[in-house]
């Protein structure tokens, strides 16, 4: 009886741990499901023209989300996620950007399934930094 019991605890604390699925950078107290995966791609990144690392999405599906989290007060920027199918300099094009004309600084991927994506500050006037995020995988 006692490793019956033992048992149903043990599978609960499971099923909870994986039930709650990875964190979303920045935001711990939010749960996505399991199969989710959040990269953050800038880490308060000022470089302009500056690209971040190239990622293997592992085939972007054909919809994604970004997001922008703009830091101090730069009065004009532009930032954008670009895709490549071979995955090389030189081979790399916008997917999509994001400017300070933007009401909302969440953007959608749709019909763009490429195996290599990064972002790229493309200009920026002014100080200020930026995070961004993109979500790789879901459900």
């Amino acid at each position: 009886m006692k490793r019956i019991i033992l048992a149903i605890f043990i599978l609960i604390l499971a099923a909870t741990a994986f039930a709650a699925g990875p964190f979303y950078p920045g935001t711990p107290d939010k749960f996505y499901p399991i199969g989710t995966e959040v990269k953050q791609l800038f880490t308060n990144y000022s470089t302009v023209g500056g690209s971040g690392d190239i990622i293997n999405t592992k085939f972007l599906p054909d919809q994604a989300t970004w997001e922008l989290v703009v830091t101090g007060s730069p009065t004009a920027y532009n930032v954008s996620i670009e895709g490549s199918i071979r995955c090389v300099e030189g081979s790399f094009y916008p997917l999509s950007e994001i400017t300070q004309a933007d009401a909302l600084k969440m953007k959608h991927l749709t019909y763009k399934a490429v195996p290599c994506i990064r972002p790229k500050l493309n200009s920026k006037t002014g100080s200020g930094a930026f995070n961004l995020w993109i979500l790789m995988r879901g459900q």
